[in-house]
C-alpha cells in the first residue's frame, strides 16, 4: 500500500476526489482519507455517517474523523477489516498536531495558492511535520491549486521554506484558476457526484499526472482510465 500525503492549509477536496475516481477506473483500491480540520469533504460525499468513518463513493473509500495512522489502523482493527487490502493510501491533512503521526509516507505534496494566508499556514504545516522527524532531507513535490499570473511564484513558496532540509522534485502540478472547473466543483457538490468530462483539459492533465505518480502505472493505462472515468457520471 502507498501512503501519499497531501499537506496544505487550501481547499484541496475537488482534486483529491478526481484523482481517486481515475485510479479507481484504472483498477486501484483507494482509500481517501479526510484528516483536515474542517473535515471538508462531508460537503462533497453523501451518506457520511458519524459512527461508521468508512464511506464508499464513486468506487473507492472516504474516511472521516480519523487524523493519525494509529487511529486508522485500530478502526480497521476494531471492524475486522484490512487496511493493507488499498493500494493508495491518500491523505488530504491540515492539521498541525496530526501531521507528523503518518509513518512512512512515499510521498509528500505540498499544496499551496498564491495568497498570503496559506503561504504562512504553510510554513506552519511543514514546521511542525519537521519537528516529528530528523534532521535528514525530504523529498517534497508542489501542488500549485487556483494558479494565476501574479507577481507571487513558486520560487516564493519555496523560499518561505529555506530553514527546511527539503529537496524540491520537479516537476511542480498546476491546477489553473479556471471560471468551469469552478462550477463542476460546485455542480458536483451539490449533486454528490463526480462529473468529470466538462474539467478543462489543464485540469485532466494534472489529475492524470498525479494518479501516475501515485500508482506507478503505465501513461496509457491512465489515459484509458481518464476516458472511462469521463463516460460515468
Amino acid at each position: 500500500m502507498k501512503r501519499i500525503m497531501f499537506i496544505g492549509a487550501c481547499d484541496k477536496s475537488d482534486l483529491l476526489l478526481y484523482v481517486s475516481k481515475l485510479l479507481t477506473q484504472a483498477e486501484q483500491k483507494v482509500l481517501l482519507v479526510d484528516a483536515t480540520r474542517e473535515q471538508s469533504y462531508s460537503y462533497a460525499v453523501p451518506k457520511i455517517d458519524a459512527e461508521y468513518k468508512i464511506t464508499e463513493f464513486e468506487g473507492f473509500d472516504v474516511a472521516h474523523g480519523l487524523f493519525r495512522y494509529d487511529e486508522l489502523e485500530d478502526y480497521f482493527h476494531s471492524n475486522q477489516e484490512k487496511l493493507n487490502s488499498y493500494d493508495a493510501l491518500i491523505i488530504d491533512t491540515d492539521r498541525a498536531e496530526d501531521i507528523g503521526h503518518w509513518a512512512e509516507i512515499e510521498h509528500h505534496l505540498l499544496v499551496s495558492t498564491y495568497d498570503k494566508p496559506t503561504i504562512e499556514k504553510n510554513v506552519h504545516l511543514v514546521r511542525s511535520l519537521f519537528a516529528t522527524r530528523d534532521s535528514s532531507e525530504l523529498r517534497m513535490l508542489k501542488v500549485i491549486v487556483q494558479e494565476v499570473a501574479c507577481a507571487i511564484t513558486e520560487e516564493y513558496i519555496e523560499s518561505t521554506l529555506t530553514e527546511f532540509p527539503i529537496q524540491w522534485t520537479e516537476p511542480s502540478y498546476p491546477v489553473y484558476f479556471d471560471e468551469t472547473d469552478y462550477a463542476v466543483k460546485i455542480d458536483n457538490q451539490f449533486n454528490y457526484r463526480l462529473n468529470i468530462k466538462p474539467l478543462s483539459k489543464d485540469y485532466k492533465v494534472t489529475i492524470m499526472e498525479l494518479a501516475q505518480l501515485i500508482s506507478g502505472l503505465p501513461d496509457g493505462v491512465v489515459k484509458k482510465a481518464l476516458k472511462l472515468a469521463e463516460k460515468r457520471k
